[in-house]
């Protein structure tokens, strides 16, 4: 896909165009057995006005700070201003919300660092529990069809801490492969936490950031 045609389909996703029919932005979410059990749905402006959804995205990242690359205590103002000011405008980003069979928000997923030929999955997180086993291999599983099929990207990787063997396992079941791994420099500034590649081989015990390749494709 052209890129300029990628990003102003990426910006009409998140609701600058209001004549986009809203089934092409809803991604059903389906199990092993072909059955819905919920949906990603794009998080838009109008979200970014539902003052549940910005309680729940906040208080899922504060209790997940840990296992992102900036780390900070997340507020309802600044998740707010983040999502009009950063994510909506963004041409190379877009993040869905994670909704049970009942429509109810229970995480999170996305993608950066889109090009026309490639995208990194990024904010995978569920903030609620469920009953249903596997829900966020099925809800990976979907977006990662989406974005083959719909915007025509195949080559989709992503990054993660290397002691995050829940995170690693579940994006193994849905077909990715552990690459390579290098060490990493956190670097206070503000009272936040700044975590960056370093660029060098991690030292023996110590925390690394991994890079995963998706290496099978429907």
């Amino acid at each position: 896909m052209d890129a300029e045609i990628l990003a102003a389909n990426l910006l009409r996703l998140k609701g600058v165009d209001p004549d986009l029919p809203e089934c092409d932005r809803v991604i059903s979410v389906r199990d092993s057995h072909n059955v819905q059990i919920g949906t990603l749905t794009v998080l838009d402006l109008d979200d970014s006005g539902d003052d549940e959804i910005i309680e729940k995205l906040t208080r899922w990242r504060n209790a997940n700070r840990e296992c992102f690359f900036t780390q900070f205590e997340a507020t309802p103002e600044r998740t707010r201003k983040w999502i009009i000011s950063s994510a909506l405008p963004a041409t190379n980003r877009i993040l869905f919300l994670v909704r049970d069979a009942a429509g109810s928000p229970i995480g999170n997923i996305g993608l950066c660092n889109i090009t026309a030929i490639s995208a990194e999955l990024d904010n995978v997180l569920r903030g609620e529990p469920l009953a249903i086993r596997g829900f966020m291999a099925h809800a990976t599983s979907a977006l990662l069809r989406w974005t083959r099929h719909q915007l025509g990207i195949r080559r989709i990787n992503l990054h993660v801490f290397s002691d995050n063997e829940r995170a690693i396992k579940l994006y193994e079941a849905v077909g990715f492969s552990r690459g390579e791994s290098q060490g990493i420099t956190r670097t206070l500034v503000s009272g936040e936490v700044h975590i960056a590649p370093s660029g060098l081989p991690a030292e023996p015990g110590e925390v690394a950031l991994l890079e995963m390749k998706l290496t099978s494709a429907d």
